[in-house]
This record gives structure tokens, sequence and C-alpha cells, in this order.
């Protein structure tokens, strides 16, 4: 098998772990905060990778997190997330997702202001068909239902747009940064970061009166959504050109879906599966047929 096609089936196992994401952070916010819910998720997470760091791992994570541009890209991932749980709160899993999956078109947006970079010809017909798509996905052919929440809903796109701010700030300084480090780095921060969130805006987490079908769900969490859609990630951006990569996004909005029907039993119409379908080739198509023009233009 080609070390290219080694790097997309990992990067598509990676996206269908992030896919885990919203839904079962839906189902544990029955039972913590928010914040609370990272707050544990990122603590286990962290323990589980410092044996894979080592004591020299420890300390260069350390060094790196003190640079003033690593704390800067990661309070801006974890605000991206904090935003998105706090949609879920208001949202079903499919559709907070939904409206963080529009983050690569605010990512091409952000970097064309601030990086120079072309968003190409693909751009205004890939946001109309993300609109419609989205509408669809939503509502069908039907107007918003009354105690739809918008605010949701905004929260959902304001995760989208910060997220698309930290990508642009991470190809900026990420070049001049290990991965490792900055990984471990980013867990060491999402950890202080949630868990001092929580305590200081919803009070301890409950981590000791929860039901063991409650911790069977955050092992859920931990185990694919952070750690097997972070190792999985990385070793596909080692294998494949992370052009390619990204275009598989459309694996997470999928298997969104999907989890949240085998899991929770959540249906949706003909036409709200037609606009998932139409956002999947929007956001993927603009990417991949970008990632050509681009290759091409540097050939």
């Amino acid at each position: 098998m080609r070390r290219t096609t080694q790097g997309l089936l990992l990067a598509f196992a990676a996206f269908a772990s992030w896919g885990f994401l919203s839904p079962v952070s839906k189902r544990l916010l029955e039972d913590f905060e928010p914040m609370g819910v990272n707050g544990v998720r990122f603590l286990l997470a962290t323990i589980a990778i410092l044996p894979w760091l080592g004591w020299s791992g420890i300390k260069a994570s350390l060094r790196t997190l003190v640079r003033r541009e690593v704390l800067w890209v990661n309070l801006l991932a974890s605000s991206s997330l904090t935003l998105f749980l706090y949609s879920l709160v208001h949202l079903r899993p499919a559709f907070s997702t939904l409206g963080f999956y529009s983050a690569p078109l605010f990512t091409a947006a952000l970097a064309a202001l601030l990086l120079r970079e072309k968003v190409g010809r693909w751009f205004a017909p890939a946001v109309v068909a993300l609109l419609v798509g989205g509408y669809l996905t939503l509502f069908g052919f039907a107007p918003p239902p009354t105690g739809f929440s918008r605010f949701g809903l905004a929260l959902a796109l304001l995760s989208a747009v910060v997220w698309a701010w930290y990508t642009v700030e991470l190809r900026r300084h990420a070049p001049h940064l290990e991965l490792k480090p900055l990984m471990g780095a980013s867990f060491l921060f999402g950890t202080v970061f949630f868990y001092g969130g929580a305590i200081l805006l919803e009070g301890w987490p409950n981590v000791l009166h929860q039901e063991p079908s409650t911790w069977g769900w955050v092992a859920l969490m931990v185990a694919f959504p952070s750690l097997a859609a972070f190792i999985l990630f990385n070793a596909a951006l080692q294998r494949a050109p992370a052009s390619q990569v990204n275009i598989l996004i459309a694996a997470e909005l999928g298997f969104t879906v999907l989890f949240s029907f085998l899991l929770f039993d959540e249906r949706y119409s003909a036409w709200q599966l037609t606009g998932l379908a139409l956002t999947l080739v929007a956001v993927s198509g603009y990417l991949w047929l970008q990632g050509r023009a681009t290759a091409t233009a540097t050939t």
C-alpha cells in the first residue's frame, strides 16, 4: 500500500473518531456542566499521554507552553471548543457539528485577509451550497420551528470562526515548533483551561457521584475523539499532504450523524439528509478544488 494511501486511511479513521465528540458530549452534559466535561476529558487524556511524552517530552512541552504564541493558539482552540460545547446545550449533536463544519470556509476567508492567500473561484459557490445545505439540514423545506435555538446555532458558528482564527495562527507559527512538544503543551493547556474554567464558572466538576455508565461514556470520549483522533491524525500528516488529508473532514459530520443514530436513535428526514450531503460536497469539494489549484500553481 502506498504511503499516501496509508495516510488518507489514517485521516479517515481520525475524522471518524471525532464523530463521537458531539453525540457523546451531548450525553455527558446530562451529568456534567460544559466546562466540566472537557476538564475531566483533558485531565484523563493528559494523564494517558504522559508515558508517550516521557520525562524529556514533558519538560519540552512545558518549555513550549510558556511561549507567547503557543499560549495564544491554545487559547483560541480552547475558546472554540468552549463555544461548541455550550452550543450542544441547545442543539442536536449534528446541528452543532454542522455549524462547526463551516470552519474551513471561514479559514479560507481569514487566510485571505491575514496571510494574503487566495480563496479561489470556487469559494462563492461553496458558500452558497453550504447555506442551502445547512438550511435543508436544519429545517428541510419548512420555516424554522418555534423553539429552535438561534442562540445555540450562533454559538456553533462562532466556534467555527474562532477555530478558523486558530487554524490561521497555527499555520503562521507551527513551522517554528516541534510537533510532539506542541501536542503535549496543548493537552496541558486544555487541562488547566477547562478545569480552571469549570471551577470558576460552574463549580467543581462532579466526579465523586457519577454512575459507572457515565464513566463508560467518559472513557469513550477520551479514547476516540481525544486520544485516537489525535494519534491517527498526526500519523496521517506524516504520510499524506495536509491538503489531501483535510478533504476527509467530511467524515466527521457524516459519522456524527451515524453515531447519533446508533447510540441515541437520532433520526433525520430525507430532506435533512439531502442537505447534509450538499453540505459535505460544498466544503470537501471546495477543499479538493482549492488544493488542486494550489498544487498546479506551485508546479
